[in-house]
């Protein structure tokens, strides 16, 4: 069956109408930032005291979940667990100083945030969180995690052949 093109753009016009979220107020605006704030310093906190149960309480729990930490990706929580839970040890020799640089509020639960700072191996750290906001608890959901001294990729970088990528591209895999 055909649908009559005026039928097609009344749908279209109808798609276009729907509610959408209403925009936030300065004060909810400034009521995520702090609170994604307060996150972020408490996920410093359990950092810095070898929590890993705590460190990673503070990441989504989610096959969507991905980290880039200079040149290499990680992909889904189960991954991201097993590879970084035991840096974060009560004898880890390793501390963090991080502060937020900045913080962009995209919705009620979404919101960026840009860290800088220093470790005790790595004089300049720079981190970027998206963070989400799940049944009332702030989690981690992407990281992009870079320092000055990056180590180059070893062997083929992850994602860099036609078949590993083809998901990732915007055009789509075979183009």
């Amino acid at each position: 069956m055909r649908i009559p093109p005026v039928l097609a753009l009344l749908g279209v016009v109808c798609l276009g109408c729907q509610a959408q979220p209403a925009a936030l107020t300065d004060e909810a605006r400034r009521e995520v930032d702090a609170q994604v704030r307060a996150a972020s310093a408490s996920l410093l906190e359990a950092m810095n005291a070898g929590d890993a149960p705590g460190v990673m309480g503070f990441y989504r729990d989610d096959p969507s979940f991905y980290y880039l930490g200079c040149t290499d990706y990680i992909l889904g929580s189960e991954d991201f667990r097993r590879i970084v839970t035991p840096f974060y040890r009560p004898d880890a020799p390793v501390t963090f100083d991080l502060g937020v640089v900045a913080t962009q509020v995209l919705a009620p639960d979404v919101a960026v945030v840009s860290l800088r700072g220093s470790s005790s191996v790595a004089p300049s750290l720079f981190f970027t969180q998206v963070w989400v906001n799940e049944a009332g608890a702030w989690k981690v959901s992407a990281e992009h995690e870079s320092w000055p001294a990056c180590p180059e990729s070893r062997g083929p970088h992850p994602f860099t052949g036609a078949a590993e990528d083809a998901s990732l591209r915007p055009d789509g895999p075979g183009n």
